[in-house]
This record gives structure tokens, C-alpha cells and sequence, in this order.
């Protein structure tokens, strides 16, 4: 059974959550092939990894190739955005399965009906796609996978005098940074410096503005208890394990990814999230209480942060029972098996 991976990520694995868990798949998967077409590539080719990418203006090149290279295998997976607008013009001649890891934008009904099976990561998009008039049978709810066994609970935690918040999902332009809310982190910092917070940026391949931006804005502020790395770090793990949270704290529905992997991640390793209540998986966090809802201000962080310690305890096992209960990659992938092999 081939597999093609028709993607709309940087193909970046070791630092976009969409990049990951393509190659997650496709690693697993063999054999199979990853193509992905993204603003943020020029060209990018690995026969290790077994993929290829293009910048997306040039769509009247690749659209015959993608034509030709469907040919030659039994089921194409299209992974990412919401309407992934040059692959619903290009397949149609193998089944289509289509896994929406972003929101944003308008799903395409007359895509969806030729799908075979649609699977996204939020209820909300769920019950979205089922008002558009899809099928219950068609449209799944899969969350993200894991692996449990390295991402696990440290054995001792980090003092609990000084709370440690880490902040994993920088983004990429200095345009996201007040909708990932960055800045409000930062203005939390100011008011209440007995807190610690780590910001984790990455080295985007294809350049970035967000760095310089908010060094400058550290600089203007001269806070001592907000630390930056800049890294495509190799074990997440012990990261989130050197901390006590992890914060989700997007000023707009649309700040990130809808179910960032950062959150995925830290519930594994059995480290809190903080959540804003305007995040789209925030009421998931709520029903598993493996961390906590605030509203999007700095003021609304800081209260989270002092009831997260007050109960630090039953939310650490509460937010790895939900990464066991609901992200582990075992069953993802026993999932994605089931489903090809039925399409197949």
C-alpha cells in the first residue's frame, strides 16, 4: 500500500508541529512520499525523508506532476489547511483522505464531498464540518499523537518556590506575535517578577522577524525574569520537564495552530497548560482539567498561575491521564492503519 502525503507545511519536522506530524506518518507509513507546497519554500528535496517542496506561486508548474505522481499510489492523504487549494483542484483519482491541522479559512464543500474521509483535531471544527452538511461517517475527530514513553513526567519537579513557564510555540513573523501573545506574556512578566518565563523561538530555515522583535521589546522593558532561546531544541522533553507550565495564551481564536503540539507535548510529560479562554481548545483543557482556562490579559495569566500552584498536584496527573487518554501515538497510528487499509 503507498501512501501520498499531500501537505501545506515548511517541511521543517524539527520545529513545526503540521511538519511533524506529516513525517510522523509517512515514517510509519512505507512506503510513501511527502509533497508539500508552502509560501515559506523555494525548493527543498530529501530522499532521506523521501520528500519535496515548492514555493506556492509556482502552482501552474507542479499541478501536472502532482497529477502524474498520484498515479503511482493507492491513497492520497492531504494534510493541513482547512481548503488546501492546489491539491483540490489536482487529485482525484486515487481515494482522498483530508486531515485539517489549521482552521483558518473556509473548508470547500465540493473538496470535502470527494473525500473519502475528512479528520480534524478540534470539536469545534467537528461540529462545523457537520453543520456544512458532511457525514457523521465521514468526519473524524483524531487528535495529534505522542509518543508517551519518551515524553513522560519527570521523576522530581522543579522547586515550586519560583513557578517556571515555558512558551513553545514562537511564531515565525513579528505580525503573529500579539495574536500568539507573546506580548502578553511579557506584559505578565512586568507585573508579578516572582514568576519565571522561558520563551522557546526556532530557527525558521526560511528567515524570521519575530526574534529581533521581541528582544527589542525585552530590551525597552530590562526584565530579569524572562529568559530566551533561540534553538531547534532535539529533546522537548526535558524541557518541558525543567518547567511548571505551559502557556497557550493566544489573544485571538485564530493565534496558532488550534491544538498546538506544544500543549500535546507538555500534558505528556505531565506539565500543566495555561490556557487563554479564547483559544480553541481551551474547553478541552477544561474537560480534563489538565491545566487552566484564563481570560487573554496579563492579569488573567497571573490569577491561572497562582490557582495552577495552588492545585499543581492533581493537575500534573490530570494532564498526563489526558495525553494517555487521548494523544497517545500508538492508537493514532493504529487509527491512520485501520482507515487506509478500509480505503485501500
Amino acid at each position: 500500500m503507498k501512501i501520498a502525503y499531500w501537505a501545506t507545511c515548511s517541511l521543517e519536522p524539527e520545529i513545526e508541529a503540521v511538519s511533524k506530524e506529516v513525517a510522523t506518518l509517512a515514517e510509519h507509513f512505507r512506503p510513501s512520499f511527502v509533497f508539500s507546497v508552502n509560501s515559506q519554500l523555494t525548493f527543498r528535496l530529501s530522499l532521506t525523508n523521501r520528500s519535496i517542496g515548492f514555493r506556492h506561486s509556482l502552482d501552474p508548474w507542479f499541478r501536472p506532476l502532482i497529477q502524474a505522481m498520484e498515479t503511482c499510489v493507492d491513497i492520497s492523504h492531504v494534510y493541513g489547511d482547512v481548503t488546501p487549494w492546489v491539491y483540490r483542484k489536482s487529485l482525484g483519482k486515487k481515494p482522498i483522505i483530508h486531515t485539517i491541522a489549521s482552521e483558518k479559512g473556509t473548508p470547500d464543500t465540493d473538496f470535502l464531498d470527494r473525500c473519502s474521509a475528512v479528520i480534524v483535531q478540534t470539536e469545534g471544527m467537528h461540529e462545523r464540518l457537520l453543520e456544512l452538511g458532511c457525514s457523521t461517517k465521514k468526519v473524524h475527530l483524531l487528535y495529534p499523537g505522542v509518543d508517551v514513553a519518551t515524553f513522560k513526567p519527570a521523576i522530581e519537579i522543579p522547586p515550586l518556590s519560583r513557578p517556571r513557564v515555558l512558551f513553545a510555540t514562537a511564531p515565525r513573523s513579528k505580525e503573529e506575535l500579539e495574536p500568539r501573545g507573546v506580548f502578553l506574556l511579557i506584559e505578565a512578566a512586568r507585573l508579578n517578577p516572582a514568576n519565571q518565563f522561558h520563551l522557546l523561538f526556532r530557527p525558521w530555515s526560511g528567515g524570521y522577524t519575530s526574534l529581533e522583535a521581541v528582544q527589542q521589546r525585552l530590551g525597552s522593558e530590562e526584565l530579569t525574569n524572562v529568559s530566551i532561546r533561540n534553538v531547534a531544541a532535539r529533546n522537548m522533553a526535558d524541557i518541558y520537564r525543567a518547567h511548571h507550565f505551559t502557556s497557550i495564551p493566544y489573544t485571538r481564536h485564530d493565534g496558532g495552530k488550534e491544538c498546538p503540539n506544544s500543549l500535546v507535548e507538555s500534558l505528556a510529560c505531565g506539565v500543566p497548560v495555561l490556557i487563554t479562554d479564547i483559544s480553541l481548545f481551551s474547553a478541552f483543557v477544561e474537560r480534563y482539567e489538565c491545566g487552566i482556562v484564563h481570560p487573554p490579559t496579563p492579569e488573567g495569566l497571573i490569577a491561572a498561575l497562582e490557582k495552577g500552584m495552588e492545585y499543581y498536584d492533581r493537575l500534573r496527573l490530570r494532564a498526563r491521564a489526558a495525553a494517555e487518554s487521548c494523544f497517545d501515538l500508538r492508537r493514532h497510528l493504529a487509527f491512520h492503519e485501520h482507515l487506509y487499509l478500509s480505503l485501500a
